[in-house]
């Protein structure tokens, strides 16, 4: 929280890093206070000189825009930490107020709030480096722009940076302070640990993944009886999938047309209701899961792996709508599943965990779902999590159970398909699916569906109620507000969406709220935090900490939320894939 001080009265300086490429060699260090104090600096000269490191600790305030990007240039190249304390971030103070999409875009939002500001440097840079081609792979290549041109751009960059701040901070909302601003200091820990990787598992797993997709490939293409020589096979997938609608009555959904007729989808999400009873539909959608594990995660990974031989992905809490933390270059967040057997497992058999360390994950159990309960402060939702019930297991005795037993069951007499069906039932209320796509998801006409539907609000009235007022209200003001005063916006023609953002949202709040207590906890520890994946924080305890510090972590991500919340807690053995679950530590 800054001082009492007026902020005309307080030392406010910008930072800001100019490198030789994404994630570069640091080229040029540029600072400017507010009383227009500049310092202009190459890589030796930041490395030797002591008066800017002084000057950056002794201001009240340090602004940036995306700075936790140049906390790890400094750190890297100059041995330089930034005094999180004082650090504020323009780029997360601007996705408190206008559209995510809209808060990284430095130049944009200058113009925008600014006074007097139309981009003139910008235009200069930019006239520049298409002149002379520093765009693709030379994109960010600052290295290869004359001094002439640089220095003035980063100054007024800066400059725009302080006056964004000026116009940003008193428009914060209580909860910057209380969880936002504090978070950029454990995405940057976090990111700087990294993840100890088995590069020779990681390419076993890319050659038997390309095996099995090369077997797949040729069962698909004579199923769609695929042309040799043809590229791509898309369309000859869409032409079979319109062929099974004529013949079998099926209707499959079309993507936008635009200026063109609309097409069959072949999403995985509109094919997977069709794997069951389909061979080829099946061995498609095993074959892009492949393609995915081995192209976007395997590739992903390799091609970011540091010299110490770990992954440092970035984790970004400025890129979703509904405030949910992101993961990128490369992206982790998909890398999960319990299934020991299964190709995503082993991608994970390469995630090592450290020597002399215990790794840790510990999981929220169903938390968007207790919340949704929770939030709408339904009696029957809220009774179910006091007598511990699995939420996907209640939902399918006291509503899917209908389809096949006229009414509901005993909670103990759900079987393991039946909670599947649950758990989808679940999550297409809280997406707002609509009863044509819930019909495709659970196998069952539209009929069956709608009435599922008036039978789940039938029992659960308060979630029933909260959606429909959290719909009016996005539709009348295009937001939403998650308990903590937090403005969320959605299009108001989205607002079939503003349950799924409360609920999000909501959790969103209570992971980032652990992570921070947890950070805390173990600030002057050897143990780390070292990831966050959805309701997951996974965390590394040094072995002699262990035994005191996992029952409190426990306890501090219990106690995040005001709501009751439960997490399953594994201990990895040897690697993420082989993993032991610790219900005594659960229980803490």
């Amino acid at each position: 929280m800054l001082s009492m001080k007026p902020l005309d009265k307080l030392n406010v300086l910008a930072i800001d890093t100019e490198t030789c490429g994404l994630y570069g060699t640091l080229h040029r260090l540029g600072i400017l206070n507010a009383d227009g104090k500049k310092v202009w600096l190459t890589l030796e000269q930041a490395k030797v000189q002591k008066q800017w490191r002084k000057m950056v600790n002794a201001a009240d305030v340090v602004v940036g825009h995306n700075l936790k990007y140049d906390a790890h240039i400094l750190k890297r190249d100059v041995d330089f930490e930034l005094p999180w304390s004082k650090v504020y971030d323009t780029m997360v103070m601007a996705a408190m107020i206008v559209p995510v999409d809209k808060a990284k875009d430095l130049l944009a939002l200058s113009i925008a709030y600014v006074d007097g500001y139309e981009g003139d440097e910008d235009v200069v840079l930019d006239d520049y480096t298409k002149s002379h081609k520093l765009v693709g792979k030379m994109k960010g290549r600052f290295d290869q722009i004359p001094d002439t041109i640089l220095r003035p751009y980063t100054m007024r960059q800066l400059l725009n940076t302080l006056c964004l701040f000026a116009y940003f901070y008193p428009n914060m909302p209580e909860c910057f302070e209380a969880r936002e601003r504090g978070l950029t200091e454990v995405l940057f820990a976090c990111e700087w640990r990294g993840f100890p990787i088995d590069t020779k598992t990681l390419t076993k797993a890319k050659d038997e993944l390309e095996a099995e997709m090369a077997v797949r490939s040729k069962r698909i293409r004579k199923a769609i009886d695929f042309e040799v020589g043809a590229k791509g096979w898309t369309k000859w997938l869409q032409v079979k999938l319109l062929k099974m609608e004529v013949a079998e009555g099926l209707s499959f959904e079309r993507t936008p047309g635009g200026n063109r007729e609309p097409q069959i989808s072949t999403a995985e999400d509109v094919l997977a209701p069709y794997v069951d009873r389909y061979p080829f539909i099946a061995d498609y959608a095993a074959y892009k899961y492949a393609q995915k594990l081995a192209g976007t995660y395997i590739n992903g990974i390799l091609s970011h792996m540091g010299p110490d031989g770990c992954v440092h992905t970035s984790l970004s809490s400025t890129s979703t709508r509904t405030g949910r933390l992101s993961s990128s270059e490369p992206n982790l967040q998909n890398i999960t599943g319990k299934d020991t057997q299964s190709t995503a497992a082993f991608v994970r058999r390469a995630f090592l965990g450290r020597k002399g360390f215990v790794t840790t994950g510990i999981d929220y159990r169903q938390l968007e779902f207790r919340l949704a309960a929770c939030l709408s402060h339904d009696l029957a939702g809220m009774a179910e999590i006091d007598q511990g019930f699995d939420m996907h297991t209640a939902t399918a005795a006291n509503v899917v159970a209908y389809k096949d037993h006229g009414g509901p069951i005993p909670y103990d007499q759900v079987d393991k398909p039946l909670r599947t069906l649950g758990k989808r039932f679940n999550f297409a209320i809280i997406y707002g699916m609509g009863v044509a796509k819930l019909a495709v998801s659970l196998g069952i006409t539209e009929q069956m569906a709608r009435a599922l539907k008036e039978q789940y609000f039938a029992h659960y009235s308060g979630i029933r109620r909260t959606i429909f007022q959290v719909m009016r209200q996005a539709k009348e003001q295009s937001c939403v507000y998650l308990p903590s005063g937090r403005r969320l916006r959605l299009p108001r023609t989205e607002n079939y969406k503003a349950f799924n953002y409360l609920v999000q949202g909501g959790a969103a709040e209570i992971v980032k709220q652990a992570m921070i207590d947890v950070f805390a906890l173990l600030r002057d520890c050897r143990s780390n935090l070292l990831l966050q994946i959805h309701d997951e924080l996974i965390v590394e305890f040094a072995n002699d900490e262990y035994k005191d510090l996992a029952p409190q972590v426990v306890r501090l991500m219990k106690a995040a939320s005001e709501f009751p919340m439960d997490v399953e807690v594994v201990r990895w053995q040897g690697n993420w894939s082989r993993t032991r679950e610790l219900k005594r530590l659960a229980a803490a």
